[in-house]
């Protein structure tokens, strides 16, 4: 466990960040914990829990937790693009820290965040990939099955939803399975320029669907870009896509590209709006627009 900090960061004029890595069969970051490598010129790599995917050739741990006061930075400080952030846990992720892999204030790109919990995941706070001065970077959402769901009236307009307590006992160990996502925390990342591909496997009784359900208040989960420069929002399911009921996707600010891949059980589509972006849809099984138009 971290509770101070480590740190690779470049503070010299062109200096890039170094690489972190934190590996144990648990890991977790606890308190004000900093791991910090970012650079003048570009971010450095942080490996928290194994490689990008668990695909090595780092080992895998069981279980991550970093605590909401946490930070992990991998960002340009002043001129350069946003290194790489990786969290990755083969069991259960609880990530409710600050992630940033920022392009630099005076240039550069976004960089790539990974948060990858394959049983279960519980994300709190959206990760930074943005970049004032060129084009924001990536954050990909990798575990088995994912249910985004609609968010109510305290955290609609918030890049973080409240944090309910972890039950005793249970930092390290997964609660239920999937992966549960606020429907604001993508679309403050698609605000800030910032892309979102959701990714799943299957294994067991979880066979790599992808859900929009209801969350609390009965909301249903609605995509909405309304700021920002154009992204893309994209899906690679293993298994099913699902659109709830009511359930939408749109953009109202540049471009939305929107890229959707299901497995054999399909697609259950509602209404998509792109705004001028492209709209591509690839299946094994049945694909059914159940509701609403599709426009670009």
């Amino acid at each position: 466990s971290v509770s101070g900090g480590v740190s690779a960061a470049g503070t010299g004029a062109g200096e890039k960040g170094g690489t972190i890595t934190l590996l144990g069969d648990k890991v977790g970051l606890f308190g004000t914990a900093l791991a910090d490598a970012s650079g003048t010129a570009g971010g450095g790599v942080v490996h928290i829990g194994g490689s990008q995917q668990g695909q090595g050739p780092l080992p895998n741990s069981t279980a991550v937790y970093l605590g909401p006061d946490t930070t992990v930075s991998a960002s340009a400080t002043d001129n350069g693009n946003g290194g790489t952030i990786i969290v990755y846990a083969n069991d259960s992720a609880r990530i409710y820290g600050t992630l940033q892999a920022r392009g630099g204030a005076a240039g550069g790109d976004g960089g790539f965040i990974e948060t990858s919990g394959k049983r279960f995941l519980d994300v709190g706070r959206t990760p930074d990939a943005s970049a004032p001065q060129g084009k924001a970077g990536l954050w990909l959402i990798d575990p088995r099955d994912i249910l985004i769901e609609g968010t109510n009236d305290q955290c609609s307009n918030l890049d973080v939803c409240p944090i309910p307590p972890t039950p005793a006992g249970t930092t390290w160990t997964a609660t239920g399975d999937s992966a549960v996502i606020s429907d604001n925390l993508i679309n403050t990342a698609l605000n800030a320029g910032t892309s979102v591909t959701l990714s799943t496997g299957s294994t067991g009784a979880q066979t790599g669907d992808v859900t929009f359900q209801n969350g609390a208040g009965n909301t249903e989960a609605l995509i909405s870009k309304t700021a920002g420069a154009a992204a893309t929002f994209a899906i690679t399911a293993a298994g099913s896509i699902t659109m709830g009921s009511s359930s939408s996707i749109s953009s109202s600010s540049n471009n939305l590209n929107v890229s959707f891949t299901a497995g054999a059980g399909g697609m259950v589509l509602r209404g998509i709006n792109t705004n001028g972006g492209t709209l591509t849809l690839n299946s094994s099984g049945p694909i059914t627009q159940a509701a609403g138009v599709f426009a670009g």
